[in-house]
């Protein structure tokens, strides 16, 4: 039986997490037939059963992330001034705490991340003391950690790089899931562990049956001859990162929605089509794609060719979904993913490397990924107008693409193979 513990889970409310999680789990178990999981998530008391049921005869168990992090500066510091201190003592003290997490964690075989880009400054840097505590934890234990198929960096602060450098060069395994963040580890001096580019796991995520899929389309009020049909992924956050010529994120939110309501109120009149707008986050927190949707849904002058998704689906079920579009424009890297694995025409908008380094150069769509700092109404419209207009050539290159981009996936769960049997025989 082998033990493996995932790490840094969010929920399944947020789909690109799920799809990372549920493609994971699926590519170990292929490689790894007596794997076992346990999964370590942030948000415990959210039931996983309904986004699990697409994994079959797979034994997970779950459990509240060991270390959780406040947003006191004290609490950080103590924390890692804790665990900076047990680093260096007799680790087997450790394994004698009586807390359920910390014994899965030290019974492992292996400690696997998951999130995705967790280990950048993007979030914050709470976020990121989150994120490494727990895979410092693993080290603590003298556990092998391994990323698995990672967005890493940029870390702008001293202290930050610090740690990621002490972190990246203590764990086992690095598999990134685009060359930029290999060569930003580089350029960080990060180069104890073998160290790979791959592809995101999310690609090997199965969409939910076709009957299942038309049948939520049907319970949405979306008919079958709704074409063309252009599905919206957006994000209330992705509004930060750009419009730099205004100052509260009000009033960037606001300029967001008018944009975005604009290209709606376009591909209505030029394409005579149907938009949905399909979410990926529905966050009971307030981070809910539905709530942006119903916003921009108010300003729409077409109101009567758009819907939007109202209700919770799982990841498999989210990307049946996105498949069935003709033409797909997402704020959510892993919408985007979700799309292109479904050999759909995509223009992505971007705020973090991830998005360049995977839609755009891995695919080599860079024409069709559009940063959000320099975001307007013309590059939107122009960027959307020539992907549809070459939406045949794409969908063809994408086919042709994605059995690469699956096997660069797959090569994830060879690797981690690997290091078990290595570690077996040591």
């Amino acid at each position: 039986m082998t033990k493996i513990a995932i790490t840094n889970h969010g929920h399944r409310m947020n789909k690109g997490t799920a799809a990372l999680l549920n493609s994971r789990i699926k590519t170990l178990k292929k490689y790894i037939p007596d794997a076992e999981f346990a999964v370590f998530t942030y948000h415990p008391e959210i039931d996983y059963k309904p986004e699990m049921k697409y994994i079959k005869d797979v034994k997970i168990r779950f459990y509240e992330v060991p270390c959780k992090v406040s947003l006191s500066p004290r609490t950080v510091l103590k924390t890692f001034h804790s665990i900076l201190r047990l680093l260096f003592c007799n680790s087997k003290l450790v394994k004698k705490l009586n807390v359920k997490s910390i014994q899965e964690y030290s019974e492992a075989d292996v400690i696997i991340s998951t999130g995705g880009d967790v280990l950048t400054e993007d979030y914050g840097s709470i976020s990121f003391f989150n994120y490494v505590a727990n895979l410092l934890l693993g080290i603590l234990l003298e556990k092998p950690v391994i990323l698995y198929a990672e967005s890493i960096g940029p870390f702008k602060r001293r202290l930050n790089r610090i740690i990621a450098q002490f972190l990246l060069n203590r764990v086992r395994l690095v598999t990134l899931r685009e060359r930029i963040s290999r060569e930003y580890l580089e350029k960080l001096g990060i180069d104890k562990a073998p160290m790979y580019v791959t592809a995101d796991s999310a690609f090997l995520l199965e969409p939910a049956p076709i009957q299942r899929v038309k049948e939520i389309l049907e319970i949405e009020g979306l008919k079958e001859d709704s074409r063309p049909l252009v599905g919206i992924s957006v994000s209330k956050i992705i509004s930060r990162y750009g419009f730099h010529n205004l100052i509260t994120p009000d009033d960037k939110y606001s300029k967001y929605l008018k944009l975005m309501a604009q290209i709606v109120d376009y591909l209505i009149e030029s394409l005579n089509a149907t938009v949905v707008f399909i979410p990926h986050v529905v966050e009971p927190w307030g981070n809910d794609d539905r709530t942006v949707a119903y916003d921009i849904y108010k300003l729409i002058e077409g109101k009567h060719k758009t819907v939007v998704i109202k209700n919770e689906y799982t990841a498999e079920e989210v990307k049946g979904m996105i498949g069935q579009c003709d033409l797909f424009i997402g704020a959510r890297m892993h919408a985007t993913i979700a799309s292109t694995s479904m050999h759909v025409p995509t223009v992505a908008i971007a705020y973090s490397h991830k998005t360049h380094g995977i839609i755009g150069e891995m695919l080599g769509y860079n024409e069709y990924v559009l940063d959000v700092q320099n975001l307007n109404y013309e590059t939107l419209a122009s960027a959307t107008s020539n992907a549809w207009n070459n939406r045949t050539k794409i969908r063809k290159e994408l086919v042709s693409k994605m059995e690469d981009i699956k096997q660069a996936a797959l090569l994830n769960g060879k690797l981690v193979k690997e290091l078990i049997e290595h570690l077996s025989e040591s």
